[in-house]
């Protein structure tokens, strides 16, 4: 048998156990069922024409725990994010022309990088990490990674490393075109390569950039 409530601005019908007593008052029922945690619909249970209801409206017929509503708020958050588009991403990446690559996470040869995007702003972050040059006469480093959402053109940040136990400011690079290293830090604020050797020390502490993307 079914039965239809209409609550405030909502009519929503229920499925109601087909019995002679079922001239009691709605009220009086105890109805159980599963809830969608997300959006406070009961689940196999009533399909609603008009608005839905929230987890604090006074009107939701169905009594709910506070693990409910925290849950509810907490699926209502996450999809206001996802519709702010709000995006996070975590990769493991390697670094060209370094050896004995070391992580602040302790991992060897291998650097985190997270990177996060709300709405057109990018942010990208990598740990701290630290090894030994490879290669001589080069004038940077890469992390090897590709992602998208990145930006039109190349771009500059100044950063703080410390080469051959010297701490010298230098800068991070982000060149979209460059097929042989879309991320590059360089070894010096000049770029100049000619005092780069192999066995060279070179530490990078963990930190963070950001970017406008196109779309």
């Amino acid at each position: 048998m079914s039965s239809t409530v209409t609550l405030g601005e909502s009519s929503c019908s229920y499925n109601t156990i087909s019995s002679s007593s079922c001239s009691k008052p709605y009220s009086e029922y105890k109805v159980t069922s599963n809830i969608d945690p997300c959006d406070a619909i009961p689940v196999q249970q009533s399909s609603c024409s008009s608005k839905s209801y929230s987890c604090e409206s006074s009107r939701y017929p169905y009594e709910r725990s506070s693990y409910s509503r925290h849950r509810s708020e907490r699926c209502r958050r996450k999809k206001s994010q996802e519709r702010a588009g709000h995006i996070k991403l975590q990769i493991p990446v390697g670094a060209g022309y370094l050896k004995n690559v070391v992580s602040d996470s302790g991992t060897d040869g291998v650097i985190w990088i997270e990177m996060r995007r709300i709405n057109k702003t990018v942010t990208l972050q990598w740990e701290g990490f630290k090894g030994a040059m490879n290669v001589d006469s080069v004038s940077y480093i890469t992390l090897n990674a590709v992602v998208l959402n990145l930006p039109t053109d190349k771009k500059q940040f100044p950063i703080r490393i410390v080469y051959n136990g010297k701490g010298i400011i230098s800068f991070f690079e982000i060149d979209p075109a460059d097929k042989s290293g879309i991320f590059k830090i360089y070894l010096n604020i000049e770029a100049n390569s000619s005092s780069v050797k192999s066995g060279n020390s070179i530490e990078v502490p963990g930190t963070a950039i950001s970017w406008i993307t196109e779309c």
